[in-house]
């Protein structure tokens, strides 16, 4: 396995992980903390929520709708030009996109993480702009 898939490999892995907490905090962070209500501070674990976490890969139309997503966001606009600037080249043929969905007695929200991958100058130098995105709002970053 080349150094570069790797790479790769670990980004995709830590993008993964990145998603999953913030599906998991997200609901937590929309709903204010309170004595009586379904997100005191009693509820606050992940081993006693009894949340389920579903993961899709995306493919196809919905691929294509969540890359189109990614790609109008101005966050995900100015990280992809400050990385081109920098020299990187968008892998446009290795976008890929998953949708998690949580469920728990409060609720079930879904959320959507694109990752857009992007290659240096070097073939060790790699970029991710990861896009998430559901009915509460939107963030984009790169690594």
């Amino acid at each position: 396995m080349r150094l570069n898939d790797k790479v790769r490999k670990i980004s995709g892995v830590f993008m993964m992980m990145l998603v999953v907490g913030m599906v998991l905090v997200t609901p937590a962070i929309a709903c204010p903390c309170s004595q009586d209500g379904p997100c005191s501070k009693d509820a606050d674990s992940a081993d006693e929520s009894g949340a389920k976490v579903k993961a899709t890969k995306l493919s196809g139309v919905d691929l294509n709708e969540a890359t189109a997503k990614a790609l109008s966001d101005e966050d995900v606009l100015k990280l992809r030009e400050e990385l081109i600037k920098s020299g990187y080249k968008p892998s446009i043929e290795n976008i890929s996109a998953e949708k998690f969905t949580m469920e728990n007695e409060s609720g079930t929200i879904s959320s959507t993480l694109v990752g857009m991958p992007f290659s240096g100058k070097d073939e060790n130098e790699t970029a991710v702009i990861s896009f998430t995105y559901n009915d509460l709002g939107s963030t984009a970053a790169a690594v």
